[in-house]
């Protein structure tokens, strides 16, 4: 069974959302508390099977909960159960619509479900829900140059980088954008300050090694290529 890699930007997502108390009865409220937060804590320490068994103790308590379908939704992404994901994951959206948080779980969720074009609407509605958060845009991005909507994804860049100057993930994308867009100068500007800034990170001078063979700077490829 496939399963995705434990990673730091994903394994976040299980501290995307807060637990509401809006469940009946009092020890069924704390005992639910108790083990969202348990199964939580499970997830950030990327034990996802056992994370899984305690957020459905705790959903079985309060299933109409969004965070802990939240949570059951990433565990389910981590385990490569992509269909529950989803289906966890439209549940919190139904319970709490209005969680940008949630809406970029539940595009990564549809992407990796095949979903592309429904991850691409829900990465939209983030974006509308909370325009200042530089990881919607990013993913928005990203999913619309996946699929092949190169010009929407450079306009999402754009205009995110209006916002988030700095941001160094939105100038990689719109460096690796213009150059599939063959705007070698602004691609090269972009990603060459980017090297300079973090002479380290390999994908950096990848990506810039890359634009200098469309460019047809070849010496200039190959050099940056070995320090890669």
């Amino acid at each position: 069974m496939f399963a995705l890699k434990p990673n730091k930007k994903i394994g976040l997502l299980f501290l995307l959302v807060v637990f509401s108390t809006n469940i009946v009865g009092q020890n069924d409220e704390k005992k639910a508390i108790e083990l969202y937060e348990k199964g939580i804590q499970l997830g950030k320490d990327g034990n996802y099977e056992e994370a899984l068994k305690i957020l459905k103790q705790s959903q079985k308590l309060n299933p109409k909960q969004f965070g802990i379908n939240n949570g059951l939704g990433v565990a389910y992404m981590f385990l490569g159960k992509f269909g529950e994901a989803v289906d966890n994951l439209h549940k919190a959206i139904q319970l709490y619509p209005n969680d940008d948080l949630v809406r970029v779980n539940f595009c990564l969720a549809l992407d990796l479900n095949k979903e592309l074009e429904k991850a691409i609407f829900q990465c939209q509605e983030a974006v509308k829900i909370n325009p200042e958060s530089s990881v919607a845009y990013y993913l928005l991005a990203n999913k619309l140059q996946k699929a092949n909507r190169l010009d929407e994804a450079i306009e999402t860049i754009e205009e995110a980088l209006l916002k988030f100057p700095q941001e160094e993930k939105l100038l990689f994308s719109l460096g690796s954008f213009y150059s599939a867009r063959s705007n070698f100068i602004d691609a090269l500007k972009i990603l060459e300050k980017l090297v300079q800034a973090k002479p380290k990170v390999s994908a950096y001078r990848v990506a810039l090694s890359e634009a200098y063979l469309r460019f047809e700077r070849v010496d200039e490829a190959a050099a940056t290529a070995l320090e890669a």
